[in-house]
């Protein structure tokens, strides 16, 4: 491959692993208060790579074989769009609730529990996103194909470490009753969002078109990539620009939310 080529291919790993690493990182900052050691970074961070590794390959590979021994390609191409479409529809509905539902159900029970679920659940996306990465298979070589898988687990991994630092940072200044503001990450969390709407958007988008490529048709058609990419970015940046105040709204109300029930509890103690 080119140099340019493998340019594209690293940045879209990149970007793959910063969209699917959002929730990751937001639970683990969100989690601040149970960061009292330094090695819970490395926790979270290493379960939540290998679950961002097994997850996105599950379905790949399983639409891997279907178009390769059955030449389903069609049909795995238009899968892969159905549930991108369904992930988006999740990442919005998500980003303009005003209340962290999701994440105050998941802390309940044994420690095991509390640890394991917001992993998987957090890790959802990455399992959805799988067949929508079988469009790789048309563009790159197989073998990196799968090595992507690899790439962006570890990406998440590491992602979801800084935030675990970031967290721990979060902790000592509670700890202290220095932690007066989080409005930072308020808008992290909401640029962030726009980041998977429009990443995802992109996956949508060249699914829709390998699906249109590969159907028969008396004359076979090229959809050039750079039409593709100018598509999934209007895509996901209109559908940013439609929602982005909802949800700079809904993620500043958590973060003040978050903060005063932080204040609450440190009252209790002293």
């Amino acid at each position: 491959m080119t140099f340019t080529r493998w340019l594209e291919y690293f940045l879209l790993n990149f970007s793959a692993a910063c969209a699917i690493a959002l929730d990751a990182c937001l639970l683990v900052v969100l989690k601040f208060k149970d960061f009292s050691r330094p090695t819970d970074a490395l926790k979270w961070a290493g379960a939540v790579g290998l679950t961002h590794v097994l997850f996105p390959m599950i379905g790949f590979v399983g639409g891997w074989i279907l178009i390769e021994r059955f030449h389903f390609a069609v049909a795995i191409y238009a899968l892969g769009a159905v549930l991108l479409a369904v992930l988006l529809c999740i990442i919005v509905r998500e980003g303009i609730q005003l209340t962290a539902e999701a994440q105050d159900k998941t802390v309940a029970g044994r420690q095991v529990f509390a640890f394991w679920i917001p992993v998987f659940y957090v890790s959802l996306d990455a399992l959805l996103s799988g067949p929508g990465k079988t469009v790789l298979i048309d563009r790159y070589p197989k073998n990196l194909a799968v090595l992507s898988f690899f790439l962006v687990g570890s990406f998440v991994a590491f992602l979801t470490l800084l935030a675990g630092l970031v967290s721990r940072r979060m902790h000592i200044k509670w700890v202290a009753h220095r932690l007066t503001t989080i409005t930072g990450l308020a808008k992290a969390v909401s640029f962030g969002i726009v980041g998977e709407i429009v990443l995802f958007s992109f996956f949508l988008t060249w699914c829709i078109a390998d699906a249109l490529v590969n159907y028969p048709q008396p004359q076979h058609f090229e959809i050039p990539f750079p039409f593709i990419l100018t598509a999934g970015l209007f895509v996901g940046g209109t559908v940013s620009a439609i929602f982005f105040r909802q949800i700079f709204i809904a993620q500043l109300a958590k973060a003040s939310a978050l903060l005063n029930n932080t204040h609450r509890f440190a009252e209790t103690l002293d």
